[in-house]
């Protein structure tokens, strides 16, 4: 795709093996889904406009500036390693990680609304790269030894909130109930010992850490 205007209608399903957006812009329509059996690349310049469901079985590549979710969602759907890859953050309402495969994040990937955990890892063992879960986002689906994220996840905003993280192996969430968090708060789970408690209050809060 590269100089044309794709728009999908309610209720319509279009499959395509391989897209390339090359500057046009690619319009997703509340409950259609657009089924991509290959790569699918937003290039610079480029507009993804998803209302509905994108569904890729292979890698995706974003070089366009998303500013904002659109209210669709993004379906990881490979049977083979999938990643995400780009110079711009890949800037979702919704995701479902349904890869037992396991995807990688080679770029940030947002979710403002609803991260479903189906099957498959998300690796995201570079801090560069997180999963970033905006302020009013949550998780559906409960996270398993079998799906979660092996890796860094970002929280912003403040209340309760569960870290989906684990070792690949093992999930091992994080739970907190954030009173305040102007910058984001990040975790990452690591299969190490942390030492013998109980454990003191010199880091950047006064409340000691919990342990049994």
């Amino acid at each position: 795709i590269s100089t044309v205007l794709l728009l999908l209608s309610p209720g319509l399903y279009l499959k395509a093996q391989v897209v390339y957006n090359n500057g046009a812009t690619v319009s997703v329509g509340s409950g259609s889904t657009f089924f991509v059996s290959g790569d699918f690349t937003n290039a610079s310049g480029s507009v993804l406009n998803n209302s509905g469901t994108l569904k890729v079985t292979g890698n995706t590549n974003n070089q366009a500036t998303m500013i904002g979710a659109t209210g669709g969602t993004l379906s990881f759907e490979g049977s083979t390693p999938q990643s995400l890859n780009g110079t711009s953050d890949y800037f979702a309402t919704n995701v479902v990680v349904n890869n037992s495969a396991g995807v990688t994040l080679n770029a940030r990937l947002l979710v403002d609304s609803v991260m479903t955990f189906n099957s498959g890892i998300i690796h995201a063992t570079n801090i560069s790269y997180p999963v970033v879960f905006k302020s009013s986002s949550s998780i559906s689906s409960s996270p398993t030894d079998a799906s979660h994220v092996n890796g860094y996840v970002v929280k912003e905003g403040t209340g309760a909130f569960t870290f989906p993280v684990g070792d690949t192996a093992r999930y091992q969430p994080v739970g907190v109930n954030l009173s305040s968090n102007t910058a984001g708060m990040t975790a990452r789970y690591h299969p190490s010992d942390a030492g013998t408690a109980p454990f003191g209050t010199t880091g950047f809060s006064s409340t000691a850490l919990l342990y049994y």
